[in-house]
């Protein structure tokens, strides 16, 4: 799985376990079939099926299939592929702050014939800092929330760090189906953007392209809607299609042969 794929598919994915076993809480009472958690510990088996481009900026995309394991402990700590192993920080209905040690997968060569001659970027171990924001119980626009999420990789190649800032809004269809559009936007750092997007003078002999040394700055701005389901307590299904445009430096960059990215996923959890 390419860098572009794990980084989009595991922000989508924790989307929707937050949306999607948070998202009827703040009702007065649960619906049918979907109780509070019983006990300290809350389990959550699934996968999603995933349609993106090969690469971040790539015009030729790929099917792939994520898996999803996830354990969660008096809703404080948690530990999944996803998300990788963290803790919640504070955690109330209102405000969500949460630290977190995962991995990512980098970029290789051969994931697309366009990276011809730019080398491997090493995935390694990444520090996430998620904080979550919602008006759920409020009385005016009680469905809004304001995400932001720091990403910053540590061990392997020097890419730097990463911050996201979401807006959506929650549309309650019904008591177990709800639609969530939102935008969203990505500041990355210098060596981020080098690492993913620039070309240096000897990728630039081996690959044929111009070189480019990107500068900082915010790489995309997109947007989101998501579809959730709770089937009854333990099923649940979620459908997102999303759209990035790469924007700026990264726009410019030689790697990139399409600026407009877009990507599906469909997935499926059982909750015990």
């Amino acid at each position: 799985m390419g860098g572009y794929k794990a980084t989009a598919v595991a922000a989508t994915m924790v989307l929707t376990w937050t949306y999607g076993n948070g998202a009827l809480a703040q009702d007065s009472e649960p619906p049918p079939g979907r109780p509070a958690p019983e006990g300290d510990w809350e389990f959550r088996l699934g996968a999603a099926g995933t349609f993106g481009p090969e690469y971040e900026g790539s015009d030729e995309y790929e099917f792939g299939v994520f898996p999803l394991i996830e354990v969660e402990y008096k809703e404080r700590f948690f530990l999944s592929p996803v998300r990788g192993a963290g803790v919640f920080l504070f955690n109330d209905r209102t405000f969500q702050l949460g630290a977190a040690v995962g991995y990512t997968f980098g970029r290789d060569e051969d994931d697309s014939s366009d990276l011809d001659g730019l080398g491997d970027v090493d995935g390694g171990a990444v520090l996430n800092l998620n904080a979550e924001y919602n008006l759920f119980e409020q009385e005016i626009l009680p469905g809004l929330s304001f995400g932001a999420q720091f990403e910053h990789q540590f061990t392997g190649d020097d890419t730097g760090f990463t911050f996201g800032a979401d807006i959506g809004y929650r549309f309650q269809v019904s008591r177990q189906f709800f639609l969530r559009p939102s935008i969203n936007t990505v500041y990355a750092s210098g060596e981020h953007m080098d690492a993913f997007f620039g070309v240096s003078s000897g990728q630039s002999a081996r690959s044929g392209l111009s070189q480019f040394n990107p500068d900082s700055g915010i790489k995309s701005v997109g947007s989101s809607l998501g579809m959730f389901y709770q089937f009854d307590e333990h099923w649940g299904g979620q459908a997102i299609l999303a759209y990035e445009r790469l924007i700026g430096d990264a726009a410019d960059s030689p790697i990139v042969k399409d600026e407009d990215q877009f990507q599906a996923v469909l997935g499926l959890v059982y909750r015990f």
